[in-house]
């Protein structure tokens, strides 16, 4: 073959950088991204955590450091967008394959470093720290970005205004003196709003009661607080018919109901009872807009994560205190709560990716308690 076709190389090899970036080398994967109370990040695949029965004992999200816990968290592709909003109003743009990967038990990097916040001590004022974290397939025309702060007041702005952020961070909402930013979430014009508090209030009213903005805008009253009361979670009503409310408590216990029972109001109402914040329930931690195909994370504040579907949540109404989802020590409390959607089918299940763990037991089914009621 050399001897009928040797002849001299026609085509000249040279180094040459094209128009491959480091984003085409990345693999589309389902990550799960902490934050820390101490304010560390880093990313861990989605399979790292298989699913257990309710009441278990959970399996470490991250080794205790202490007085450190996860306090956030989200499921996300590598390739989507995240925005970083602080307590202050400021945001920044990432994307979810720059956050450091990690174990489940690993620390992670600071997210002062990786994302570029304010860390001077200015008198009187405290440090600045992120306060919502959203994840962003892509920024689509059409789109809002809703923001809710802790006395709740609520924000609509076009989503296309956050696409273009210099690294230096831009404001993404104005916030009056003594208040904080709280959450953020992506929604569309035909959608409703669902406030929940600490006090187990709760308020669902339409986004086009939100009067569009601009980004460095203050809010509208959403809900009227009451006494110390302070708003705790905003979710998204997007499909009534097959979503239902999901509220946790500080100790471990909490139950679904269905989003007719918590009719449509008018902005800025005092609202209704979404569960009863008893002493044996706690707090209410979160409340969030689920379906019985997705899975739940809960977190508590010694780094504990349990994994359970959402359908072993008892469906119950809104005057019972519901059942216990993970259980908890006397001194233990639930910092997080996270709905996670099933993942894609990539060609194997999580259990071949991680070791066997042994049966968690499982704790006998509780009888729902009666509220006080309204």
């Amino acid at each position: 073959v050399r001897a009928r076709y040797a002849d001299p190389r026609r085509t000249e090899i040279v180094a040459d950088e094209g128009e491959i970036s480091i984003e085409d080398l990345i693999a589309r994967q389902q990550m799960v991204v902490t934050c820390s109370h101490k304010g560390f990040i880093k990313r861990t695949a989605l399979s790292d955590y298989r699913a257990q029965r309710r009441g278990g004992r959970g399996k470490i999200g991250m080794e205790a450091r202490d007085d450190d816990f996860i306090n956030r968290f989200f499921v996300a592709s590598t390739h989507d967008h995240v925005l970083f909003f602080t307590d202050r109003g400021r945001v920044f743009l990432k994307k979810v394959y720059e956050v450091a990967e990690g174990s489940r038990t690993s620390k992670g990097r600071s997210i002062v470093n990786f994302v570029g916040i304010d860390t001077s001590e200015k008198e009187g004022a405290a440090r600045e720290k992120i306060a919502a974290v959203v994840p962003v397939s892509e920024f689509k025309e059409g789109l809002d970005l809703v923001t809710a702060t802790a006395k709740g007041l609520v924000k609509r702005t076009t989503l296309s205004a956050y696409a273009n952020i210099r690294q230096t961070g831009i404001i993404g909402v104005a916030i009056e003196e003594g208040d904080t930013l709280l959450s953020a979430v992506v929604t569309d014009p035909g959608h409703e709003i669902m406030l929940g508090t600490r006090g187990g209030m709760s308020i669902r009213f339409k986004v086009d009661d939100i009067r569009q903005v601009g980004r460095d805008s203050r809010g509208v009253r959403g809900i009227e607080l009451r006494d110390d009361d302070q708003l705790v979670s905003m979710d998204v009503i997007d499909d009534p018919q097959t979503q239902q409310v999901l509220t946790v408590c500080a100790n471990g216990y909490g139950k679904r109901t269905p989003v007719e029972e918590h009719r449509c109001q008018s902005r800025g109402g005092v609202g209704i009872i979404a569960i009863d914040a008893s002493e044996r329930n706690g707090a209410v931690v979160d409340l969030d807009l689920v379906t019985e195909s997705m899975e739940l994370m809960v977190i508590t504040d010694r780094g504990q994560i349990i994994r359970t579907k959402v359908s072993e949540v008892r469906q119950a109404g809104r005057n019972t205190q519901g059942v216990r989802i993970i259980r908890l020590d006397s001194d233990e409390k639930g910092v997080a709560v996270e709905p996670v959607a099933e993942p894609e089918n990539d060609g194997g299940s999580s259990e071949s990716l991680v070791p066997p763990m042994p049966t968690e037991p499982t704790e006998p089914t509780e009888p729902e308690v009666e509220a006080t009621p309204e």
